[in-house]
């Protein structure tokens, strides 16, 4: 894969690897515009959704929606930078929360860079798992639908709580964390 360098000298081998695949969904924290620069520099449509009128908007059948769980750039109002602002989201009600909720019942996720330490993935993950159980009663929980997480390590105890939630983890190398993260989605852009 070569390497491009955009104008203003961003260049991510990441965000280059991460545009190849065939994601029709992208979730960010992210405010910024590297994803949907790298998806439009792959030739691929993209449409950034972090406020409402974003969401009921239709996107074209080919765009790929990239949800900014933290606000957009291009809509100062919906940045999370602060702690007030940060437990504001933390009620989880605004549209990328309720789009994520749907996403979440329907759909397996891959979580590149975000961390389980993190109490707000958690609880979303909680939450999910909670409404899941109610759903089946005493059934088993979508068991065909799996998610992953991909991370640089993680103790003994961890894989055992995400599995609960039907999460496995692909451990990536600590010692290479960007050639590492270029190869997981590389197999994935190449998978069947």
């Amino acid at each position: 894969m070569s390497r491009r360098c955009r104008p203003n000298g961003y260049d991510s081998r990441q965000h280059a690897a991460l545009a190849a695949c065939n994601f029709d969904t992208i979730y960010t924290t992210n405010f910024e515009h590297h994803i949907e620069e790298a998806l439009r520099d792959s030739g691929r449509p993209a449409r950034a959704l972090a406020r409402l009128g974003d969401f009921m908007d239709p996107c074209p059948r080919d765009t790929c929606r990239v949800i900014k769980f933290h606000g957009d750039i291009g809509a100062p109002e919906t940045i999370v930078l602060t702690e007030a602002q940060f437990f504001d989201r933390f009620r989880l009600e605004a549209a990328p929360d309720q789009c994520l909720r749907a996403d979440m019942l329907s759909k397996s996720f891959l979580f590149l860079g975000y961390s389980f330490s993190d109490v707000n993935i958690r609880y979303i993950w909680y939450r999910m798992d909670q409404m899941r159980r109610q759903g089946v009663g005493s059934g088993p929980v979508a068991p065909h639908m799996r998610c992953y997480w991909a991370t640089f390590g993680a103790g003994l105890v961890q894989p055992q709580l995400l599995d609960q939630w039907h999460i496995d983890m692909i451990t990536l190398d600590p010692n290479d964390k960007e050639g590492s993260v270029v190869e997981l989605l590389n197999t994935l852009n190449t998978s069947p």
